[in-house]
This record gives C-alpha cells, structure tokens and sequence, in this order.
C-alpha cells in the first residue's frame, strides 16, 4: 500500500488514500466529456480525511477550488505514476512548468467597474460541474465562468452549488444571460478585469477554457509548453484499463478497447 504524506494548503489539510482497484474501475466508466464529474468521483474516494484550516472552508471536494482540486490530483500522481514525481503532463513537457505550488490562496481581488464593486470569487468544483454539464463549448464555459466568479456586495441570492445544485443551475443560467445582455464596452471592461485576474490570483495553476472544459496554462508567461488537460485518467492502473475494456488515448483520455 502507498503511503502518502500529508497535503497543508492555506486553506487545507488532506491525507490521501490508495485508491483500491474497484475505485479504479469505477472511474474507467464515466463519459469521456465529464472531466469534473470524474474528477469529483476520484477525490471523493482517495480522501481519508480533509480539515479546512478557514472557517468558511468545507471538507468536500466539490466545495474547493479548481486550483486545489488539480493539486491534489498532482500530490496522488507524485506518489504513484512510475514516471513522476515531475511526470509529462503534455506531451513531453513535465508538471513543473504548469506548478506553481507556492502560488496559493491570496484574498479575492475586488476593482470597480461599471458602477459597481466586483470581486473575484474561486471557481468551485460544483460550479465546473454546473458547466461541463451543459457540454456547450468554450463560450459557455468563459462566458459561466465569469458569471459564477464575478460577485458584486449585492448579490446575495445565489445557491450554494454544492448543497443546492438544481437551484445553482437556474440561477447560473439567468446569470450568464444577464451577462450576455452587457452592452459589448461594459462587457470588455469586465473580460479584461477577469483575464487580468486569472492570470495573476491563480492558485496553484493558471487556467483557462476550451470547448471540453478547463485546460492549464504554463505558468510563465511566453513558455513554449503548451496547454494541457490534466486528466484523472492519467493515474489509473493497467489493470484497471484492461479489465473495464479501455486504453489511453494520446491526450490521455480513455477510449473503449472493445
């Protein structure tokens, strides 16, 4: 059995469980669009126990950040992948250029901007869920991703995605039409806002967006590695595979041998 040491983030304590291969299995069978659904499914099970060191902070997986879901995502692969601890995350470039591991939580940046203040909130779990669930595309996901981070002082009525995710839903649909309705110069001034945030209050990782969902941006600016997916899948065992009937594609995405 692998031991694991324990994982300390600002927000965070997490110890980390062997995954049994029955675990293993059971992640061979999600869709192969449901990234963060699968990602849930996988922390849910190799978690022993997680204590939040906030007192707004949560002890499920789908209530963290994407940040910190990724990082304990690395921290497992580190331990089991016989290529690691600094493992290729896209094609031969290693998970060093997308880590930045001392970039952790920092207070939610707030800027005025038409009208109002507007803070940054992390995009939770349960939120990327609420995206992915939609398998719309790129734009829906830049376009969900601001309406679930950008919160003003009065916008006191939205759900908690984890505890009400029905409700998440309505509300994030009406919010990303509210949004779309932005005149295009009050719109950009926001966009700008959030890109400008995304790249410098990151935690752990910079993301982004692509038509499957969330990808990893390397860390320094106007570095050759490109972006990548930093999939679940990249973990499981060869036996795992051959028994539920898969392989790894080129990106490291499962497809069906059978």
């Amino acid at each position: 059995m692998i031991q694991f040491p324990l994982l300390r983030t600002q927000r965070l304590e997490v110890q980390l469980q062997e995954l049994t291969i029955g675990d293993e299995i059971a992640l061979c069978q999600f869709p192969e669009w449901a990234h963060e659904q699968s990602l849930s499914a996988f922390l849910q099970r190799v978690v022993a126990k997680a204590h939040p060191l906030l007192d707004d902070g949560s002890p499920d997986p789908r209530a963290w950040s994407v940040g910190e879901r990724l990082l304990v995502l690395a921290h497992y692969c580190i331990r089991t992948r016989e290529d690691g601890p600094d493992f290729p995350l896209a094609g031969n470039y290693p998970l060093s250029r997308y880590l930045a591991r001392a970039q952790d939580w920092q207070a939610a940046p707030s800027f005025e901007a038409i009208g109002d203040t507007w803070t940054l909130q992390p995009l939770s779990g349960a939120a990327a869920e609420v995206l992915e669930a939609a398998q719309a595309g790129r734009v829906h996901w830049v376009m969900g991703a601001m309406a679930a981070q950008l919160m003003r002082t009065q916008d006191q009525d939205r759900p908690d995605p984890v505890k009400y995710f029905e409700a998440y839903q309505t509300w994030l649909t009406h919010r990303i039409a509210t949004m779309e309705r932005l005149p295009s110069s009050d719109f950009t001034i926001l966009f700008d806002a959030f890109i400008q945030a995304q790249q410098t209050q990151f935690q752990f990782f910079k993301t982004w967006f692509d038509d499957s969902g969330i990808i990893i941006l390397p860390k320094e600016a106007g570095s050759e590695a490109p972006p990548a997916r930093f999939l679940i899948t990249t973990h499981l065992g060869e036996a795992a595979l051959s028994i539920a009937g898969k392989s790894r594609g080129i990106a490291g995405e499962l497809v069906s041998t059978i």
